[in-house]
């Protein structure tokens, strides 16, 4: 025999168009997880201490045990969505707590600098080369030696 929801009279898990029924599904879901009045968590996992994740963290409870869910944000913005992945207290080798930005920083996707677009024959007359222009920082051995 299959399990239902009383109050909405559909099986548990069932996708109901009843919003009151949806909305106390997801109050015991949060009751059950503790979740009602926790802020978002963010950290650094590492897995077998080989693979590091950046992600909102939660523990879940899944097939009788306790696994820890990291949510990977889509292109490092949670707005596009979120990939999630669940790992068992013995494969992760350490947590770190982090902030948002962070967690979005690092799984925003690699954009290679952008090439030269131009050199003019002048600056190569001048002797000068890209970035050659820049004042070097202040302590920098190349002033140091400019000053003797």
């Amino acid at each position: 025999m299959s399990e239902t929801n009383a109050e909405a009279g559909a099986p548990i898990g069932a996708i109901t168009d009843d919003p009151t029924a949806a909305a106390a599904g997801e109050e015991d879901q949060q009751e059950a997880s503790g979740t009602e009045d926790e802020e978002e968590e963010f950290a650094i996992v590492e897995v077998f201490g080989h693979r590091r994740l950046y992600g909102r963290i939660c523990e879940v409870e899944r097939f009788g045990a306790k696994f820890l869910r990291i949510d990977i944000p889509t292109e490092g913005d949670f707005a596009k969505g979120y990939t999630s992945q669940l790992y068992g207290g013995a494969s992760i080798f350490s947590v770190t707590g982090c902030d948002r930005a962070t967690v979005e920083r690092h799984n925003r996707p690699y954009h290679a600098a952008r090439p030269l677009l131009s050199y003019d024959e002048e600056d190569e007359e001048e002797g000068l080369w890209p970035g050659d222009d820049l004042d070097p920082q202040p302590g920098t051995p190349a002033e140091e030696t400019a000053e003797s």
